[in-house]
């Protein structure tokens, strides 16, 4: 009688730890192959190639809890977890997880996916259509305006259209973790400031800085003394985009060379005098000098 059970006993064994599909000692089972990522409608989906998804693919695109996309989570729609605008959804019809807002704004953008059950998913998504952080990125106008909400005061801006948006989520979080600092009439300011909080926001359609923000005072000041203005947007990787008005005078830039005032000598009774500067007057006795740079003019007359 001993026998039979024994043969009973391992034939239930080998029905138990036959493989369906990789498990990990953990328990986690492997991740299916052949992800793909499709972004040629705006949003970004996630699926599998052919026509519907396995069982197996089901299962996992059922089961995904959260996506990290760049440093921006997303959880399940109708979750309270994390912000509110930054959820996924997965469509049983289309038999893909869709995400409308997603922010592929740069040309390598790294995924992470925690799915229930399932081992942890990290991978790449790139974005042909971006070189540079700025790709894409135009300033349509230049603003100032009084704000009535917090932050209340004088703001300066600049509204903006991206070629990369996606339902608004694209563009929100370039200017959020993408700007190095911005270039206002000539004057700089870091996006970060001293007081490690943003010195600009983008807030009501308008990327903006204010007045009563201790880093941006003198520069919305500078602002409203000029007529025509200049505003540059400059990002982490160094690309940048710029928007110049018409009349606009960079005060802080060299003039260009005036050719009437260009040195020519025409040999004669002067040559071999050369002006090295120009310099002001200064009356001595009942002569004159003119002072330079380096030597007065006199001390380089050439015999």
């Amino acid at each position: 009688m001993k026998r039979p059970i024994a043969l009973l006993l391992a034939f239930c064994m080998l029905l138990t730890s036959f493989p369906i599909g990789r498990v990990h000692a953990n328990g986690a089972k492997e991740v299916p192959q052949g992800i793909v990522f499709d972004t040629s409608e705006g949003a970004l989906k996630i699926g599998f190639a052919g026509a519907e998804p396995g069982e197996a693919q089901s299962d996992w695109m059922r089961s995904i809890e959260s996506i990290k996309l760049n440093k921006q989570y997303y959880y399940k729609e109708g979750s309270t977890t994390g912000e509110a605008n930054y959820k996924f959804e997965f469509d049983e019809d289309e038999g893909k997880i869709i995400i409308d807002n997603h922010v592929l704004v740069l040309p390598e953008n790294p995924i992470e996916i925690t799915a229930q059950g399932y081992t942890f998913y990290k991978g790449v998504i790139k974005n042909e259509n971006i070189k540079k952080m700025a790709d894409g990125l135009t300033i349509t106008s230049i603003e100032t305006g009084q704000s009535s909400t917090d932050p209340v005061g004088t703001y300066v801006g600049v509204r903006l259209k991206y070629d990369h948006d996606s339902n608004g989520g694209a563009l929100t979080y370039l200017l959020k973790n993408n700007v190095e600092k911005v270039v206002i009439d000539g004057k700089t300011l870091n996006f970060i400031g001293s007081d490690n909080y943003p010195n600009l926001l983008w807030q009501g359609g308008v990327f903006r800085t204010w007045d009563k923000m201790k880093d941006a005072a003198a520069i919305v000041e500078n602002f409203g003394r000029n007529t025509a203005h200049e505003f540059k947007i400059i990002m982490k990787d160094g690309s940048e985009v710029v928007k110049t008005e018409e009349g606009y005078v960079d005060e802080g830039k060299e003039p260009a060379p005036n050719e009437k005032l260009s040195q020519v000598n025409t040999g004669g009774m002067a040559a071999g005098l050369e002006i090295t500067g120009v310099g002001t007057p200064e009356k001595l006795g009942n002569a004159l000098i003119l002072s330079s740079d380096t030597l007065p003019v006199w001390a380089h007359l050439k015999n």
